[in-house]
Protein backbone atom coordinates (compact mmCIF):
# COMPACT_ATOMS: atom_id res chain seq x y z
CA UNK A 1 0.00 0.00 0.00
CA UNK A 2 2.27 2.35 1.10
CA UNK A 3 4.64 1.56 -1.58
CA UNK A 4 1.98 2.11 -4.21
CA UNK A 5 3.53 -0.47 -6.86
CA UNK A 6 2.04 -3.86 -8.36
CA UNK A 7 2.56 -7.03 -6.27
CA UNK A 8 1.49 -10.48 -7.29
CA UNK A 9 0.00 -11.92 -4.14
CA UNK A 10 -2.11 -14.79 -4.45
CA UNK A 11 -5.85 -14.54 -3.37
CA UNK A 12 -6.91 -16.65 -0.20
CA UNK A 13 -10.04 -19.45 -0.23
CA UNK A 14 -12.74 -18.13 1.29
CA UNK A 15 -12.49 -21.13 4.02
CA UNK A 16 -8.65 -19.58 4.35
CA UNK A 17 -10.05 -16.51 5.62
CA UNK A 18 -13.38 -18.34 7.56
CA UNK A 19 -10.66 -20.38 9.12
CA UNK A 20 -8.27 -17.05 10.63
CA UNK A 21 -11.76 -15.45 11.51
CA UNK A 22 -12.78 -18.20 13.18
CA UNK A 23 -9.31 -18.55 14.75
CA UNK A 24 -8.92 -15.13 15.78
CA UNK A 25 -12.72 -15.52 17.87
CA UNK A 26 -10.90 -18.92 19.31
CA UNK A 27 -7.97 -16.55 20.54
CA UNK A 28 -10.01 -13.74 21.89
CA UNK A 29 -9.42 -11.08 19.36
CA UNK A 30 -11.54 -8.14 20.51
CA UNK A 31 -12.21 -7.87 16.71
CA UNK A 32 -11.03 -8.69 13.22
CA UNK A 33 -11.19 -6.12 9.80
CA UNK A 34 -11.97 -7.45 6.53
CA UNK A 35 -10.56 -4.87 4.11
CA UNK A 36 -8.43 -4.89 0.32
CA UNK A 37 -8.51 -3.24 -2.11
CA UNK A 38 -12.24 -3.95 -1.99
CA UNK A 39 -13.76 -6.70 0.02
CA UNK A 40 -16.59 -6.55 -2.28
CA UNK A 41 -15.27 -6.91 -5.73
CA UNK A 42 -13.33 -10.12 -4.20
CA UNK A 43 -13.95 -13.25 -6.41
CA UNK A 44 -14.48 -15.17 -2.97
CA UNK A 45 -16.85 -12.53 -0.96
CA UNK A 46 -20.34 -14.54 -1.97
CA UNK A 47 -18.57 -17.88 -0.68
CA UNK A 48 -17.26 -16.30 2.40
CA UNK A 49 -20.35 -14.52 3.23
CA UNK A 50 -21.99 -18.04 3.89
CA UNK A 51 -18.77 -19.21 5.50
CA UNK A 52 -19.22 -16.76 8.32
CA UNK A 53 -22.87 -17.85 8.79
CA UNK A 54 -21.62 -20.65 10.61
CA UNK A 55 -18.05 -18.93 12.32
CA UNK A 56 -18.75 -19.13 16.03
CA UNK A 57 -17.60 -15.56 16.67
CA UNK A 58 -17.69 -15.96 20.79
CA UNK A 59 -17.26 -12.14 20.99
CA UNK A 60 -15.07 -11.39 18.23
CA UNK A 61 -16.59 -8.10 16.25
CA UNK A 62 -16.25 -8.52 12.74
CA UNK A 63 -15.90 -5.07 10.69
CA UNK A 64 -16.12 -4.77 7.30
CA UNK A 65 -14.21 -1.52 5.26
CA UNK A 66 -15.74 -0.86 1.78
CA UNK A 67 -15.84 1.88 -0.49
CA UNK A 68 -19.75 0.58 -0.91
CA UNK A 69 -19.44 2.18 -4.63
CA UNK A 70 -20.98 -1.07 -5.79
CA UNK A 71 -24.54 -1.95 -6.92
CA UNK A 72 -25.69 -4.76 -4.31
CA UNK A 73 -28.66 -7.05 -4.53
CA UNK A 74 -30.85 -6.55 -1.78
CA UNK A 75 -29.98 -10.15 -0.30
CA UNK A 76 -26.87 -9.44 -0.58
CA UNK A 77 -26.40 -6.13 1.46
CA UNK A 78 -29.13 -7.94 4.03
CA UNK A 79 -26.68 -10.53 4.72
CA UNK A 80 -23.48 -8.87 4.72
CA UNK A 81 -25.20 -6.20 7.49
CA UNK A 82 -26.66 -8.78 9.47
CA UNK A 83 -22.96 -10.83 9.59
CA UNK A 84 -20.75 -7.87 10.03
CA UNK A 85 -20.86 -5.89 13.42
CA UNK A 86 -19.56 -2.53 12.03
CA UNK A 87 -19.39 -1.89 8.15
CA UNK A 88 -16.68 1.30 7.96
CA UNK A 89 -17.46 2.90 4.27
CA UNK A 90 -15.30 5.66 2.57
CA UNK A 91 -16.66 8.79 1.61
CA UNK A 92 -13.61 11.05 0.36
CA UNK A 93 -16.11 14.18 0.55
CA UNK A 94 -18.33 15.97 -1.95
CA UNK A 95 -19.24 14.09 -5.16
CA UNK A 96 -16.60 15.96 -6.93
CA UNK A 97 -13.85 15.37 -4.39
CA UNK A 98 -15.03 11.82 -4.03
CA UNK A 99 -14.91 11.08 -7.63
CA UNK A 100 -11.87 12.57 -8.40
CA UNK A 101 -9.96 10.06 -6.24
CA UNK A 102 -12.36 7.14 -6.77
CA UNK A 103 -13.84 7.28 -10.38
CA UNK A 104 -16.74 9.14 -12.05
CA UNK A 105 -19.92 7.98 -10.56
CA UNK A 106 -18.64 6.38 -7.19
CA UNK A 107 -19.99 8.86 -4.86
CA UNK A 108 -23.03 8.42 -6.08
CA UNK A 109 -23.30 4.46 -6.14
CA UNK A 110 -21.41 4.69 -2.28
CA UNK A 111 -25.06 7.21 -1.40
CA UNK A 112 -26.82 4.42 -3.03
CA UNK A 113 -25.29 1.61 -1.19
CA UNK A 114 -25.86 3.37 2.65
CA UNK A 115 -29.37 4.35 1.60
CA UNK A 116 -30.05 1.00 0.99
CA UNK A 117 -28.38 -0.58 4.31
CA UNK A 118 -30.66 2.15 6.27
CA UNK A 119 -33.75 1.66 5.01
CA UNK A 120 -33.03 -2.15 6.04
CA UNK A 121 -32.18 -0.57 9.68
CA UNK A 122 -28.78 -1.18 9.90
CA UNK A 123 -27.72 2.49 10.34
CA UNK A 124 -26.38 1.82 13.58
CA UNK A 125 -23.58 -0.76 12.27
CA UNK A 126 -22.65 2.00 9.77
CA UNK A 127 -19.70 4.48 9.93
CA UNK A 128 -17.91 6.58 7.05
CA UNK A 129 -14.64 7.03 7.16
CA UNK A 130 -12.84 10.11 5.06
CA UNK A 131 -9.57 11.32 4.15
CA UNK A 132 -9.11 15.12 3.28
CA UNK A 133 -6.84 17.84 3.90
CA UNK A 134 -7.65 20.32 6.72
CA UNK A 135 -8.90 22.53 3.68
CA UNK A 136 -11.44 19.82 2.81
CA UNK A 137 -12.23 18.50 5.81
CA UNK A 138 -12.88 22.38 6.93
CA UNK A 139 -15.00 22.93 3.24
CA UNK A 140 -17.49 21.85 1.09
CA UNK A 141 -16.04 18.61 0.90
CA UNK A 142 -16.47 18.05 4.70
CA UNK A 143 -19.61 19.18 5.18
CA UNK A 144 -21.13 17.46 2.47
CA UNK A 145 -19.37 14.45 4.04
CA UNK A 146 -21.40 15.54 7.67
CA UNK A 147 -24.54 16.06 6.52
CA UNK A 148 -24.45 12.78 4.43
CA UNK A 149 -24.21 11.54 7.97
CA UNK A 150 -26.68 13.35 9.47
CA UNK A 151 -29.61 12.54 7.06
CA UNK A 152 -28.57 8.42 6.82
CA UNK A 153 -28.43 8.56 11.04
CA UNK A 154 -24.82 7.28 10.88
CA UNK A 155 -22.92 8.32 13.92
CA UNK A 156 -19.59 6.99 13.61
CA UNK A 157 -17.87 9.49 11.50
CA UNK A 158 -14.00 9.57 11.40
CA UNK A 159 -11.69 12.02 9.49
CA UNK A 160 -8.00 11.49 8.49
CA UNK A 161 -5.50 13.21 7.22
CA UNK A 162 -4.16 12.93 3.68
CA UNK A 163 -0.34 11.36 4.19
CA UNK A 164 1.46 11.96 1.51
CA UNK A 165 2.61 8.10 0.22
CA UNK A 166 2.36 5.51 -2.16
CA UNK A 167 2.13 6.75 -5.52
Amino acid sequence: YADGGQRKMKELFPADFADMIQEAANQCFRSVVLTGGEPLVYVGFDDLLSLLEVVDKKGTKLILRSSFAFLVPESRMKQICTLFDEIIVSMDGDRSTHDARRGSGRYDLTVSSLEQAVRFGFSEKLGLCCTLSQKENEGAPGDSVRAQAERLGIRKLRFRPVLPLGR
